[in-house]
């Protein structure tokens, strides 16, 4: 039994200390970081370089060949940390510590300065050397499109920029300083030089947007074109797969608009090559029904239909036809979502068509921050009839009356991702146009048996 307790302390004890093993690499510590594992640990990076120094002298990050270290945080009680600088060789130690955000950093605690030397400067990389690992924590330049810029919601100190950097998107993280948002739109469109630290993962609320750059634009390769919507048509892109239609770079499109919804944000327009298309825009003020428009925005695919998000619009020449059905026919819900067995067949053609339904109102829908809605009963089905062009419709129409409304028909599509290789339609709505599409057919009678018992037992 003795010599069984002994083993078991024996044993327990070379666990403690393969679990804190002296951490000797980049890529050891990267790993510890990355994955926030190693509390309390020790690291010693032996001649290894200092490829840079914040500002502050607060913090530096090396590499030791192939890999680069996390940014290094110099603790109070390293007494070289005014001496170092980009180029030096250095032996440096210290411990990995949780912080109080509950992430990971690395404390330098020693630090010895082997020798001086010339400043390393940044690696210049393309967007796939961007997702190599040896360029993890590396301070890099690259080169792309600005597509957007964005200001961070949860965090107001920094700006998001999506570049299209040789078919990938890279998102940059940009701490606004002196600059505002608005001194930076002006690059939109433009080519421009940037460099910063090549992040794995973020850390925080934002740990699963995957690899970003944390840095900041040097300066414009290629001014934007003076015509924002001189961009290439969608339509030469809708044979290509999701995957690569999400990294085609901003794209845009003209046409006659059909309908639009979700508070003027949304809109559905016709191309004029007979494309249909959505287009999420950035801005609140929305095109009129039937009005030629021209857009420009980031493409995607839901496997049915070309959509622009993030886009802009302006007013176009109107060219042929306005694009506008003139009489809707009479359309029941199973036409859309069955086939003649009465199985589900759902038939997205109907996209962008103008439909006529008729049911009997079932809700009325006036939530604050959402479009007025009406769900009608149509074949058993419940059919969202949309009311934002309208909105005064609400007040002529009561549960249970029986309603006509002709409307743009929109289908529900799932957004496309990586798990999700077939979207699904979940079923479709309509979108009114303006007060002459909805028609009251006819009212519940006043009598009704609820009415007449009600009636019965006050006597």
């Amino acid at each position: 039994m003795k010599v069984f307790g002994a083993l078991s302390v024996f044993l327990t004890l070379c666990c403690e200390l393969e679990g804190s093993a002296l951490v000797t690499n980049c890529v050891q510590l990267a790993q510890h970081i990355t994955e926030g594992s190693g509390d309390g640990q020790r690291f010693r990076l032996d001649n290894v370089d200092v490829f840079r120094t914040d500002p502050a002298k607060s913090a530096v990050s090396v590499q030791d060949g192939r890999f680069a270290s996390p940014s290094l945080l110099l603790g109070s009680q390293c007494h070289a940390r005014d001496d170092i600088g980009s180029g030096d060789r250095v032996n440096i130690s210290g411990f990995i510590r949780r912080n109080e955000n509950g992430d990971m950093c690395a404390i330098v605690d020693a630090v010895a300065i082997l020798g001086h030397g010339a400043p390393i400067r940044p690696r210049m990389i393309d967007g796939p050397d961007f997702y190599r690992p040896e360029n993890d924590y590396r301070q890099v330049t690259l080169r792309g499109i600005v597509n957007e810029i964005v200001r961070d919601e949860i965090d107001p100190e920094y700006l998001y920029f999506s570049l299209s950097c040789q078919g990938e998107t890279i998102y940059m993280g940009y701490s606004t300083g002196q600059s505002s948002q608005g001194d930076l739109q002006s690059l939109v469109g433009a080519e421009i030089q940037v460099t910063g630290i090549a992040m794995p993962r973020l850390f925080g609320h934002r740990q699963f947007l995957g690899r970003t750059l944390q840095g900041v634009y040097e300066r414009v390769l290629k001014a934007p074109p003076a015509d924002p919507f001189a961009l290439p048509d969608i339509e030469r892109i809708r044979f290509q797969s999701p995957g690569e239609i999400a990294r085609a770079g901003k794209h845009g499109t003209r046409g006659c608009v059909l309908a639009v919804w979700n508070h003027g944000q949304t809109f559905l327009l016709r191309s004029d090559s007979g494309l249909i298309v959505q287009v999420d825009q950035t801005h609140t003020n929305a095109p009129a029904v039937g009005t030629a428009v021209k857009a420009a925005g980031i493409p995607l695919s839901n496997a049915h239909y070309l959509n622009l998000v993030r886009a802009d619009w302006a007013s176009a020449p109107a060219f042929g036809a306005d694009g506008q059905e003139q009489s809707a026919r009479l359309i029941h819900a199973r036409d859309i979502m069955e086939d003649k067995s009465s199985r589900v067949k759902i038939k997205p053609q109907y996209h962008g068509k103008l439909i006529r339904i008729e049911g009997v109102v079932r809700g009325i829908f006036n939530a604050e921050n959402k479009d007025r809605q009406l769900l009608v009963e149509d074949d058993g089905y419940l059919i969202s009839v949309n009311l934002y062009a309208c909105p005064d419709t609400t007040e002529r129409v009561s549960a249970g009356c029986r309603m006509s409304a002709t409307g743009i028909c929109v289908m529900d599509i799932e957004s496309i991702s990586p798990i999700i290789a077939f979207p699904r339609i979940r079923g479709f709505s309509v979108i009114a146009r303006n007060n002459a599409d909805i028609v009251i057919v006819s009212r519940p009678p006043w009598l009704t048996v609820g009415r007449l018992f009600a009636f019965a037992g006050g006597l």
